[in-house]
């Protein structure tokens, strides 16, 4: 009787598995009906622009061997720290310049201008024209990295060789500011500014050096950081600009040569397309992480390692709880088409009106996920929500850097016709629709207290730097 009543156990334990393996085959087979093949336009959003641009031509390898140590021309050391960061490979920690081989300023670099100054302050450039003992120290101090930062002048093109991965390092941006700020101080005690030649000299130079970051910020196709870092650099040429036409000294053939000088931006300089498909392929290389199998969501959830261990093959694998738990909350191209989407509704409000009408969302509202979403791709919709920032905030600093060119023009024209104060308000008022505030598309306004052009700013930056004095 014994036996009899446990003869229906070995039945009921395989009826058990067999139930288990329906259910894990029926959730697989959806699962994969869910997660279609990745979409035409979303694959061709992924694919890396051609690098041809040979490394003597290419202001790439040229900045990574300014900003480093060597006696070496600057390309030849910039090709040599390229090929060593690529050998490395991001499971190394690799950086592109090691530390002990960076170029390491000497003096005190806050002297110089920086591009946050509120607008009662002192005008930066008369500080340095009334006290450039300090100035001349740095620049002879400095020297060497001066002379490297003008080379970078011949450089009119920029490829970038580097694999998009959330994990690779940074170009030296800081190093190419901090360099840019030094040669404008430069230019600046380096005449005798109450000499009209060298004045003119001194002008041509900062005209020089504005058409290089101009060239940049055009050249900047699939880079976010370089994008905003020409926009930085452009600006504080602006101001720059604007301090020079409030010296008394500075005359209408001066303020003329400005005005010539900060004639509109090409199409390529404005645009974000490019640099938004490359951000694109930066996130897409965390998800291209996630699609490996020894990447599990124990990983994933590991706060003390954070994303970059996710591009590190050389930790232990994941647990097979997690390799196999994986598949069935995580959709690779479902999350690529939610990203892409996200990217591609910034790029269709801005496509008509790169600057918004002032009041209308910069980025539209991102929808919380339904219930469904959630269920079909819980992980690739929590990521595609924290991943990807508000694109929005870059396209406004670029739409600031646009009105402050306006406003630059208007005032470089206000001082070549030598208005007084209370002709400004009505010559803004009669501006053509090229010189409009750049959000509302309506004529810039006059500030009598504190007196200046200013215009619907929304950056941080420029708003505390508006208006502009004259």
């Amino acid at each position: 009787m014994m036996i009899k009543r446990n003869s229906g156990l070995p039945k009921a334990g395989l009826f058990l598995v067999m139930m288990v393996a329906i259910i894990l085959a029926a959730a697989w087979a959806v699962r994969s009906w869910l997660d279609d093949t990745i979409r035409t336009e979303v694959a061709a959003a992924l694919l890396m622009p051609s690098n041809n641009l040979p490394p003597e031509n290419n202001l790439f390898f040229a900045l990574l061997g300014a900003a480093s140590r060597g006696d070496r021309s600057i390309v030849a050391r910039g090709q040599a720290l390229f090929e060593k960061y690529r050998a490395a490979g991001n499971k190394k920690h690799s950086a592109l310049i090691p530390f002990e081989e960076r170029l390491v300023w000497e003096g005190e670099l806050a002297v110089l201008c920086p591009i946050q100054r509120d607008r009662e302050a002192r005008s930066c450039l008369l500080r340095l024209l009334n006290d450039p003992v300090a100035v001349r120290l740095l620049v002879s101090q400095n020297e060497q990295a001066l002379d490297r930062y003008l080379q970078l002048h011949a450089f009119s093109k920029f490829e970038n060789p580097i694999e998009p991965s959330l994990y690779a390092d940074q170009l030296p941006w800081q190093y190419l500011i901090q360099a840019m700020r030094l040669n404008l101080a430069r230019i600046l005690i380096g005449v005798d500014i109450s000499d009209a030649h060298e004045r003119a000299r001194m002008i041509q130079s900062w005209r020089s050096d504005l058409d290089f970051w101009k060239n940049l910020l055009g050249e900047m196709d699939d880079s976010l950081v370089g994008k905003m870092v020409a926009a930085r650099a452009m600006t504080e040429h602006f101001q720059f600009a604007g301090d020079l036409l409030r010296h008394p000294l500075v005359n209408t053939r001066d303020a003329r040569f400005i005005e010539h000088s900060v004639q509109a931006f090409s199409e390529d300089a404005l645009s974000m397309q490019d640099a938004m498909l490359g951000e694109f392929r930066l996130l897409n290389s965390l998800i291209s992480a996630l699609e490996d199998p020894n990447v599990g969501v124990d990983r994933l959830m590991s706060a003390d390692k954070g994303i970059a261990s996710l591009e590190q093959t050389e930790q232990a694998p994941s647990s097979w709880l997690s390799r196999a738990v994986m598949p069935f909350f995580f959709l690779p191209n479902n999350t690529r088409h939610l990203i892409h989407d996200q990217i591609m509704s910034v790029m269709d409000r801005r496509k008509n009106n790169s600057c918004p009408i002032t009041g209308v969302q910069a980025t539209a509202p991102r929808p919380e996920p339904g219930f469904f979403s959630m269920l079909k791709n819980p992980i690739g919709q929590v990521l595609g929500n924290i991943a990807a920032p508000d694109y929005g905030s870059y396209f406004d600093r670029l739409c600031d850097l646009e009105g402050i060119r306006r406003v630059l023009l208007m005032h470089a024209r206000v001082k070549a016709n030598h208005l007084d104060e209370t002709q400004v308000a009505g010559f803004v008022q009669n501006q053509s629709a090229a010189l409009y505030d750049p959000y509302t598309d309506q004529p810039m306004r006059w500030s009598a207290a504190p007196q200046g052009i200013t215009f619907s700013a929304r950056s941080k930056e420029t708003k505390e730097s508006l208006p502009w004095p004259l």
